[in-house]
């Protein structure tokens, strides 16, 4: 976990190998790090394709 504390923060987030997809729809392919918007009103997850 990595708590959002500022309002306009994001925040890198390693994901597995595989195919992810966030709260919003947006895909993603793991493996690698990603940088995601994280305002304090969203609760970024993911889920495995």
């Amino acid at each position: 976990m990595a708590p959002v504390v500022n309002a306009d923060d994001f925040r890198s987030v390693k994901l597995p190998k595989g195919t992810w997809v966030d709260e919003l729809g947006n895909k993603y392919e793991g493996g690698r790090e990603v940088k995601i918007d994280a305002p304090l009103e969203r609760l970024p997850y993911f889920k495995k394709m």
